[in-house]
């Protein structure tokens, strides 16, 4: 969509460069809670910083004996670290090898004229015509840390900014609400549910549209412009009685036969504690999530 790579050009750079960094020695990665400046002075020979995630959070890579002997003294700190589930130390110098590989690939491929805005994982600003078609740069990207907070807040500094995650889960926008420009968490809208909570995709999908067209983005609706259009309440009806109700007046027993049949209470339809309580705990951990700039899960 951006105008960068045809199709079948994207496919092949895109396989090239997952082959050749499966073929180099297998290692480990980490992502340490703390800013990568402080890092960078601590960190061992055959250690590198892999990406700037946060603020406050960096990923580190390299072969995973030094990893885990390095991440134990992190600990010994009281620097928290989380090993990364991967099968390689992904850009670091354990990817010195493939670099060749992946520059002949995007050598081979045909640079278009952008159409939208395209950021490098090397700088975290856009790309211009001459960086787009830098296959040595696309290869030392490979090796060089992903400058993801970079290109974060060069986006929003731009003015309003709103983000959106389109990919499988929630991973970046719980990135994005560790980032504060201006001490303001940046708006973001994912598009899928996170991972193992059960939730409907497609049901997500369309109230994240929902949240889209309340950010005031311009959405194109797949949808007539001279289809009907259904007035809807502003908010949803929960028909609970919130008054008292009036006591009978003495008028009223009075004209009332001792044979009369007892009117029954209306018994409470309200759902028990026990039923909602796992509907609440959901809720609590999705907002404490939300406030801590972490995943869900």
């Amino acid at each position: 969509a951006s105008g960068a790579l045809s199709l079948d050009d994207a496919a092949r750079v895109v396989c090239a460069r997952a082959d050749a960094m499966a073929r180099q020695a297998r290692g480990g990665m980490a992502a340490v809670r703390a800013p990568a400046a402080t890092l960078a002075a601590r960190l061992p020979a055959g250690l590198d910083i892999a990406a700037i995630n946060a603020p406050a959070l960096t990923v580190v890579g390299g072969p995973a004996p030094e990893l885990d002997a390095w991440l134990a003294t992190l600990a010994a700190d009281g620097i928290e670290a989380t090993r990364l589930r991967v099968s390689h130390a992904f850009h670091s110098a354990s990817m010195d090898g493939a670099l060749p590989a992946v520059q002949a690939a995007f050598a081979a491929a045909h640079f278009g004229t952008l159409t939208l805005p395209v950021y490098s994982c090397r700088s975290g600003r856009p790309h211009d015509s001459a960086s787009l078609a830098d296959a040595a740069g696309w290869a030392r990207q490979v090796r060089e840390p992903v400058r993801f907070a970079d290109a974060v807040l060069h986006a929003a500094a731009g003015g309003e900014t709103l983000f959106v995650e389109l990919g499988p889960g929630q991973a970046l926008t719980a990135l994005l609400r560790q980032i504060r420009p201006g001490d303001t968490a940046p708006r973001v809208v994912p598009m899928l549910p996170a991972p193992g909570r059960g939730l409907d995709a497609v049901a997500h999908a369309l109230e994240a549209l929902g949240q889209l067209w309340c950010h005031g983005a311009d959405l194109s609706w797949a949808v007539p412009a001279d289809a009907p259009r259904a007035a809807l309440p502003t908010y949803p009806f929960a028909r609970d009685a919130h008054w008292f109700e009036r006591a009978p007046t003495a008028s009223a027993f009075a004209n009332s036969s001792p044979a009369s049949t007892p009117v029954a209470p209306v018994a409470n339809e309200k759902p028990a504690m026990n039923e909602r309580l796992p509907h609440l705990v959901e809720r609590l951990r999705a907002l404490f999530a939300d406030i801590a700039g972490t995943s869900p899960d």
